[in-house]
């Protein structure tokens, strides 16, 4: 199976999309490898809520009453507009969707244990 990868004039026209609707609309959906550690930390907790939306299969107003925040909150978050939150509120976030998502607990149970290592 031959597999076509797109050119290089496709891809700068996908990333110039992206980065146009990103400036518009004030998120950014991807983070540079350039970006501080504590941003890229916080970028994939919020991955990781927009993953366990999924898995449940919930609608915005229904992850905000699990997460006990509001749903222009959650909204933010899904979004990844890292900059509104701490690192300590976004553990905080996952630690609560943890206890009802085993996947989750076993990634934040490792996380820890890197950590205390």
């Amino acid at each position: 199976m031959k597999i076509n990868f797109p050119s290089d004039a496709e891809i700068e026209r996908v990333l110039k999309k992206i980065a146009e609707k990103e400036a518009a609309e004030g998120y950014s959906y991807i983070i540079p490898r350039s970006a501080p550690t504590p941003d890229r930390l916080k970028y994939l907790l919020c991955k990781e809520i927009m993953k366990y939306k999924h898995r449940h299969n919930l609608n915005n107003t229904e992850l905000a009453e699990v997460l006990k925040i509001t749903q222009p909150r959650v909204s933010e978050i899904l979004k990844g507009k890292v900059h509104l939150y701490g690192l300590g509120k976004l553990i905080d976030l996952i630690t609560i969707l943890s206890a009802t998502d085993k996947d989750l607990k076993k990634k934040l149970d490792l996380t820890l244990k890197i950590f205390e290592a």
